[in-house]
């Protein structure tokens, strides 16, 4: 009993430490306060791709619009592929 009680007050103690560092240091931070990130629905033309989450945004966006095809353009050609499959099934996608 007693060695299950030493080893939870350890892992309390564990958590805490780490916890401390998380939100102290820079790790619980975002670089240069980018984050949270503002998102919205965009048109195509204002998309862009240049980080994962644009890409993730303009996928979102061309779902919202029912633009199927935009949508699939931002997924790599396997996801695209599946994609189309799956909402074809459902009768999701009237292409």
């Amino acid at each position: 009993m007693k060695a299950i009680e030493a080893i939870s007050i350890g892992c309390a103690i564990i958590f805490i430490v780490c916890s401390g560092i998380f939100f102290i240091s820079d790790i619980g931070q975002a670089v240069e306060g980018k984050y949270p990130m503002k998102v919205e629905i965009i048109d195509k033309h204002q998309a862009r791709y240049d980080s994962p989450e644009n890409a993730f945004i303009a996928g979102l966006s061309a779902l919202i619009n029912g633009d199927f095809e935009w949508y699939y353009d931002t997924l790599t050609n396997k996801s695209a592929e599946e994609d189309r499959k799956e909402f074809e099934e459902s009768n999701i996608d009237p292409n």
